[in-house]
């Protein structure tokens, strides 16, 4: 866990670089990763799947 004040540090260290638009490759790449895991997502698939499932198991 990091304390108060480096979290505050690092909010602030984010706040210039937004200002100043400069992006963090690991910003981009973390970026890029969520994006890829977003259009793999199937919520509603998942919930039927496992209702599915729930129904079986009780007969």
């Amino acid at each position: 866990m990091i304390s108060a004040t480096e979290a505050l540090e690092r909010v602030k260290e984010g706040n210039r670089r937004f200002v100043s638009g400069v992006c963090s490759f690991d910003t981009m790449a973390k970026q890029m990763q969520q994006a890829s895991f977003a259009e793999r997502q199937a919520p509603l698939k998942n919930i039927s799947n496992s209702v599915f499932l729930v129904r079986r198991q009780l007969g």
